[in-house]
Parts: C-alpha cells; structure tokens; sequence
C-alpha cells in the first residue's frame, strides 16, 4: 500500500496513514440497513426507555440518596452501561458493527462488575465506588499538569479537585 500523503504533509499524519485505511461504506449498506430497519427501531425504544429509567433514578437519587453502596455502584455502572449502549447503536446505524461489538463485551463486563459487587465479599461494591472517585481525582490531576490549558478550565479542574479530595487520600 503506497502512502496517502507524499511530501509537504504532516509526517505523522503520513505514517498512521499507512496503517489506517479510509472508511469506504459498501454500495450496499443503506438497503442493509433498511432490512434491520425494524431492530434499530426496537433499539431506539430500548434506548428511550433506558434514559428515562436514568433520569427518574437520578431525581428520586437526589432527592433521596443511596440506601447502599451496591444501589451507588449499581446506578455508576447502569448509567455508564447506558452511555456504552448508545454509542454502540450509533456506530451500528453508521454501518460499524465491527467496532461495536468491541463495546458490547465493556457492557459483558459491567455486568460482572455488578454480579461480583453483589455476590462477592463484603466491601466489594464500596470499593467500586472508591476507585472510581480515586480515578477521577487522579484524572483530574493529570489536567492540571498541562501547560497549556485555558485558564476557564484550570478553575473547573481545581474546584473538581477540591470536591474529590474528602472522597480521596492523596497519593
């Protein structure tokens, strides 16, 4: 395969070029689509559903809070399994199947995640929770290390990080 971009261009753009084929849509992929028509269009419904069943959880959530730390793990990983299976309907509909099916085993696994938190031992789902606060915690740290963000979001960075520190030991 001969390169896409010869001379002037930018060299790294060249190189990853060569291993990343341009997406070509087969001629056949919108009357394909049509034949599913009817999937997609349960899909959708799913998908509806789902959001309102996040939306209600989340205003019965503030007004209410959690009852346990299986009911605060389980809600984090129902609205990350949500996020995961819109993006997986998306690059369905777009004719990336393939791709989504790589996001179909992160919904596998956050059905694990929740089996474990409920039948593992003691402490599991508290755990869930505090990773996911150490994670973000150490997310929004690396941010803030970057020389050249805008000054509007250092701010949001630091009060994120002063929300998360009586969630997180320092490390």
């Amino acid at each position: 395969m001969e390169p896409l971009c010869t001379g002037g261009g930018d060299a790294r753009i060249c190189a990853v070029s060569i291993y990343v084929p341009p997406l070509v849509e087969p001629a056949s992929l919108e009357k394909d689509l049509k034949k599913l028509g009817e999937l997609f269009a349960v899909i959708g419904e799913v998908d509806d559903l789902a959001r309102r069943v996040l939306e209600r959880l989340h205003r019965e959530r503030h007004r209410t809070g959690f009852n346990s730390d299986l009911e605060t793990a389980a809600y984090a990983v129902f609205a990350k399994g949500l996020r995961t299976f819109h993006a997986t309907r998306i690059l369905c509909l777009t004719g990336c199947g393939v791709d989504a099916l790589t996001l179909c085993g992160s919904l596998f696994e956050n059905l694990v995640d929740v089996l474990y938190m409920r039948d593992g031992p003691a402490g599991a789902a508290r755990n869930y929770v505090q990773f996911g606060q150490v994670e973000k915690y150490l997310h929004a740290r690396k941010v803030l290390r970057r020389q050249d963000l805008p000054r509007s979001r250092q701010k949001f960075y630091r009060k994120r990080l002063a929300e998360l520190m009586p969630e997180v030991k320092p490390c």
